[in-house]
């Protein structure tokens, strides 16, 4: 908790220099990625509105897509924890800033993937998914970057996973069909069909789901 609190308070918060922030910011979301302690930083980073100094810094850093990628990494990361008491994160002001953060740099890759990911990540921890699509716009947005990015894969495999996730809700069935969301998934399939990467693999299995459950009556 220490460390954590360390990178937060005296590196993300207080630092006037964009790459000491993205520093801190790595190094959190490299924490939060894989190994055996990766679950414990995930827990602490959910507790006590730390994950509030994450989009503090995306409004202080606005401008600077490369800050705004490593806190939208921090963000997916830390939510990929299914041990997460979700009802004490303050869920709606990380989506907002997210996404508010895809619409202002479609340019950046990296931002584009990362945000894909956290948003799948946030609404697989239980944010509300038809305020996700017909008030903040979301899909829109994650069909965007799907569009702009056919071959990132892990981009393709986070916006697949928000596609079926959304899918759940049959009252959403004509908006994910109206933002082309079929079209989205035959594409991924016809583009990654030959792959042989786990992800690719993952992309033909979702998209098969994806146009079997939008194009039934």
């Amino acid at each position: 908790q220490e460390e954590v609190d360390e990178i937060l308070y005296k590196v993300i918060w207080t630092s006037s220099d964009a790459a000491v922030v993205w520093y801190g910011l790595d190094k959190l979301a490299n924490f939060c990625f894989d190994g055996e302690e990766a679950n414990s930083y995930r827990l602490i980073l959910c507790q006590d509105q730390r994950l509030s100094v994450i989009t503090g810094a995306m409004i202080e850093w606005a401008e600077n897509p490369d800050v705004i990628s490593a806190a939208c990494e921090v963000i997916m990361n830390a939510l990929a924890s299914e041990e997460v008491d979700y009802e004490t994160v303050e869920t709606t002001g990380l989506v907002v800033s997210v996404l508010k953060a895809m619409r202002k740099h479609p340019n950046s890759e990296y931002l584009q993937e990362f945000g894909c990911g956290a948003l799948c990540n946030l609404l697989l921890r239980g944010i509300s998914k038809d305020n996700f699509v017909t008030k903040l716009d979301g899909l829109t947005t994650i069909a965007a970057a799907m569009k702009m990015y056919p071959g990132n894969v892990r981009l393709q495999t986070s916006g697949c996973n928000v596609i079926i996730i959304l899918s759940k809700l049959p009252e959403l069935k004509d908006h994910l069909i109206e933002a082309g969301c079929v079209e989205l998934a035959v594409a991924a399939f016809r583009l990654h069909k030959n792959a042989q990467n786990n992800h690719a693999k993952v992309i033909k299995d979702l998209a098969l789901k994806i146009t079997s459950c939008l194009m039934k009556a």
